[in-house]
């Protein structure tokens, strides 16, 4: 199922709007049809089943199925310790283990 962000605000109750690139990537781009599913999140800890009702000029009219809290979060504490490197080769490193998910990094 295809994901996309969406404002708080553009959620009123069963119904949500996308609007912008977003709505044309959805029609024009993946072809979706009305009745199609797709996950929504808005960047609050909800994601949202919906599928979609209707298309209209520069938005997509959704029904929100189903809402429910985000697990995307990994349980695992994770902590690396690293003695520190030489030139710019620490940057690297960070962006990689942060990239994996850690949630402490110690330099030393």
């Amino acid at each position: 199922m295809r994901r996309f962000f969406i404002e708080q605000f553009d959620v009123n109750g069963p119904t949500a709007i996308i609007k912008g690139s977003d709505s044309n990537h959805i029609k024009n781009v993946l072809r979706l049809r009305p009745g199609d599913k797709i996950g929504l999140f808005d960047g609050t800890g909800y994601e949202y089943e919906s599928c979609i009702t209707a298309f209209s000029p520069g938005k997509v009219e959704l029904r929100v199925l189903k809402k429910f809290p985000s697990t995307t979060e990994s349980p695992l504490h994770l902590t690396v310790a690293q003695a520190f490197l030489k030139d710019k080769k620490m940057d690297g490193l960070v962006r990689q283990v942060t990239e994996l998910g850690i949630t402490e990094w110690l330099p030393f």
